[in-house]
């Protein structure tokens, strides 16, 4: 009888065991694997958030590109070019977000709704360090709104909205998930971006990216392509970093960001013995201190490996500058650092990061990221933070766009060169490089001398002007 039974028993051990493995799976499937929405509620999500995303329309001056020489004069011939962008509503009472670029130089800023419903703009602040805008339109009645997630929770492999304008073609969505998260790329060291393979074009730059909850999580800043169409790489701004900088820009009309003063470096596992540091964790070290700045007044030195800032442990050197950036001038700090073999603390009051447009004239008419066709490049001022971020100790101009089939570009001129010199004549800033061209010019001269320092140390490059 017993005999007949062992069979019976084993069926049933075995069919229960498999239902425990279903069950288990369904468990840890439900609650780990799927996401709250299926791919079929992405409609869902769209119809929710779709009426907050607006089109970013811009009327701004044009200067014909036979009138090489700026400053521009008053006289100039001139022509109105309208372009277009995308951007979102983050308040009832109507502040939208978008980015500096699409907005650049606007004559007229015009906001338009999903409804069709246009609206005057005006711009309340922008931060060019970041891309970021905002924007200020009054409507009689409650405008439709999103509000910022945390990036700082999103992983790699998350599903993704993004609503814009790509191409003209309004209000169109696009999905994809997060493909790498902190991108740093060549011409950014202060944002690291959030990238996706949703598609993103031009006319997309300024709008939201949602996560799953109805969150934006990036602000779309662009895409790489060498076509000019989407490929599957776009990149957006962080919420994590958008937030803070759209909050100061609503109080301030300005970021106001802190700023020790020091140059750095992330140290290697070989820097740190030759400075006697044995611990295991990384950090950075003080390659320079600027004189006179925050980190100098308080007694930081060169070769100090920073440790904590507050709390707060620095494992490498982005982290830090973002840090500092984030924290409100005037405060202070405590810094502890690895000198001689043993933690010190200082204590240091954080100075303020000073806008670029105060050190300018207003009847220059020159303002940042100035281009300079006769040379086929584009010139910064070397501003205090440009100089804690990519190490410049040099005096001059920073080369910020290089255009593509120029002389520039033809003699090896790169993004992040610094111009010191032109014809043995020290510049430094933009008004001095366009003073040195018109003089040579003048006199009748199509080549010019450069003095350009680079990470590969500095060299002299002869450039042929432009007509």
């Amino acid at each position: 009888m017993k005999r007949y039974l062992v069979p019976v028993i084993t069926v049933l051990v075995s069919v229960c065991l498999s239902l425990a493995i279903v069950f288990a799976c369904f468990i840890y499937t439900k609650d780990t694997l799927v996401n709250p929405v299926g791919l079929t509620d992405l409609a869902d999500l769209a119809e929710k958030v779709r009426p907050a995303v607006v089109r970013v329309l811009v009327k701004r001056v044009e200067v014909p590109s036979d009138v090489p020489d700026l400053p521009v004069p008053k006289q100039a011939p001139k022509h109105k070019q309208r372009s277009s962008g995308s951007g979102f509503i983050i308040s009832s009472d109507g502040y939208v977000v978008t980015n500096v670029h699409v907005i650049r130089d606007a004559l007229e800023i015009v906001v338009v709704l999903l409804d069709g419903a246009e609206f005057d703009a005006k711009l309340v602040g922008h931060d060019p360090m970041t891309d970021l805008a905002v924007l200020k339109i009054n409507s009689e009645k409650e405008l439709p709104f999103v509000r910022f997630g945390n990036s700082d929770t999103a992983r790699v492999g998350d599903l993704i909205i993004v609503i814009g304008s790509p191409l003209d073609f309004v209000d169109t969505m696009s999905w994809g998930i997060i493909s790498a998260l902190g991108r740093k790329l060549s011409n950014s060291s202060f944002v690291g971006f959030i990238q996706t393979d949703a598609a993103i074009n031009k006319g997309n730059s300024g709008g939201p990216m949602f996560n799953i909850f109805g969150k934006v999580i990036g602000i779309v800043s662009g895409h790489f392509s060498l076509t000019g169409v989407n490929i599957g790489i776009g990149f957006a701004i962080p919420s994590s970093i958008a937030q803070s900088v759209v909050e100061q820009l609503i109080q301030h009309g300005e970021v106001r960001r802190g700023w020790l003063g020091v140059h750095l470096q992330t140290i290697t596992l070989g820097i740190a013995k030759a400075f006697g540091f044995n611990k295991e964790a990384f950090s950075v070290i003080v390659t320079h201190v600027i004189e006179g700045g925050p980190a100098h007044k308080a007694g930081i030195k060169m070769g100090d490996i920073i440790l904590f800032v507050g709390e707060k442990k620095i494992s490498e050197k982005r982290m830090l500058v973002h840090m500092i950036a984030n924290i409100q001038p005037n405060s202070k700090v405590v810094v502890t650092v690895w000198r001689e073999s043993e933690e010190k603390k200082v204590f240091v009051t954080i100075g303020k990061v000073e806008d670029d447009s105060s050190e300018k004239e207003e009847d220059s008419q020159v303002v940042k990221g100035q281009k300079i066709p006769q040379l086929g490049v584009t010139l910064s001022l070397v501003t205090p933070l440009l100089r804690e971020v990519y190490n410049i100790n040099e005096q001059g101009v920073v080369v910020i766009a290089v255009e593509k089939g120029s002389p520039a570009e033809q003699k090896g001129v790169k993004f992040g060169d610094i111009i010191s010199k032109i014809q043995n004549q020290s510049v430094t800033d933009v008004v001095d490089v366009l003073r040195v061209l018109d003089e040579l010019r003048t006199a009748g001269r199509t080549d010019v001398l450069l003095y350009v320092e680079s990470e590969f140390g500095p060299r002299f490059v002869a450039i042929e002007m432009k007509k």
